[in-house]
């Protein structure tokens, strides 16, 4: 649980792309990634430009998130606050509970009978705290196909970091804020997180978003 969702696309995409190269005999994949999984090849491509840049042949990114300024989730809100981030890192470090709903079929399980309950009201809220700005807008008929792949888990210190772009002064897309200048120093050789660097994005990239 101690790592940032973005660390994965330096580190764990790169491994998984060449699992699949491997396995097909490509030298270039066709990436298709939602939400965060937009964020980890922006992450990724940014500190290790090369690799993507010589095997990414086309990424379409779904609804991708860098900025967080204007987001409006209150789950992201509450951990925009510094004093909140810190009581819930000491909470989870205390705890040893770093990993946040994680996937399982117990989990998605219930997520699908949970949904069914007050003609899904309830489960509407509950999203609207965690993930949707207005789940009356979804399609209710089909919650219990959301459900059963959510919720899909993440760690303490992913959302935290998401937290921290909602609480940059400017929208900005930088990686996770120790909130210590000395570990920041010790990480990044600088007191302050570097931004990611979004023009080494060196590949196609087809992005999508939708709107009201």
């Amino acid at each position: 649980g101690e790592f940032s969702g973005k660390e994965r696309g330096p580190q764990v995409l790169p491994a998984v792309i060449e699992h699949i190269m491997d396995k097909t005999g490509f030298e270039k994949i066709n990436y298709i990634g939602h939400s965060e999984g937009t964020t980890q090849v922006m992450a990724g491509a940014a500190l290790v430009p090369d690799f993507y840049k010589e095997h990414m042949n086309l990424c379409v990114m779904l609804a991708p998130p860098a900025s967080m300024k204007n987001n409006q989730v209150k789950l992201m809100n509450l951990l925009s606050k510094k004093a909140n981030r810190v009581i819930i890192e000491n909470l989870a470090d205390t705890l040893h509970f770093w990993n946040i709903l994680p996937y399982n079929y117990l989990n998605s399980g219930s997520g699908v009978l949970f949904c069914k309950l007050f003609d899904g009201k309830l489960c509407n809220f509950v999203m609207s705290l965690f993930a949707d700005l207005d789940p009356t807008i979804d399609y209710s008929e089909r919650y219990d196909v959301y459900m059963s792949n959510l919720p899909s888990g993440s760690t303490y210190r992913n959302y935290a970091h998401y937290g921290q772009l909602i609480d940059v002064p400017t929208e900005t897309f930088r990686r996770y804020d120790y909130e210590s200048k000395a570990k920041n120093q010790e990480k990044y050789g600088q007191p302050v997180p570097p931004n990611y660097d979004l023009s080494l994005l060196d590949f196609p990239i087809a992005i999508l978003n939708g709107s009201q």
